[in-house]
């Protein structure tokens, strides 16, 4: 996923598919976990898929953050 020359609402839409695509695989796994707790594959699944999803809350996390940091040097250089 490249952010070269990205606005914010656009990096959002894009992780926004992304986000749907780990939250359909978060569910598929709990829903066959809720089937066979003890299977091995399906909980190494969910937590790959938690993870990837931990992974791309963070860096939502982090653009915006850094947007905000560097919307907000702007404003306080131009005053």
């Amino acid at each position: 996923m490249s952010i070269k020359n990205s606005t914010i609402g656009e990096i959002l839409i894009k992780t926004g598919t992304k986000s749907s695509e780990y939250q359909t695989n978060i569910n598929n796994a709990v829903e066959r976990l809720k089937k066979d707790p003890s299977n091995s594959a399906d909980l190494a699944e969910f937590q790959a898929a938690m993870a990837g999803y931990s992974i791309l809350l963070n860096y939502i996390s982090t653009t915006i953050k850094t947007h905000k940091e560097n919307a907000q040097t702007i404003l306080g250089n131009m005053r």
